[in-house]
């Protein structure tokens, strides 16, 4: 068996038009949850990243100040869902 790198977590900021919801699932790598951000922003991560132990995601958790998991897609501006996707 051979081992592999652990693989580490990507953070995206998209400002121009909102992802699909399979767009967002493709790029968390499963079901997406949305966090709102104190600034408006929002933020998608894949809602079962702690069960499944996915690595911390230092860039994603320093934005809110706290734990984020796996890839995380940061929405601003004109790329934020209005009510979900």
């Amino acid at each position: 068996m051979i081992d592999q790198e652990p693989k580490i977590p990507r953070t995206i900021i998209k400002s121009d038009k909102p992802p699909t919801l399979e767009e967002a699932k493709a790029f968390v790598e499963g079901p997406v949850q949305m966090i709102t951000l104190c600034d408006g922003s929002q933020m998608l991560i894949n809602e079962e990243g702690a069960t499944l132990k996915l690595p911390i995601n230092e860039v994603a958790s320093e934005r809110i100040n706290g734990y984020i998991v796996g890839n995380a897609m940061i929405l601003i501006s004109d790329a934020r869902w209005k009510s979900g996707p």
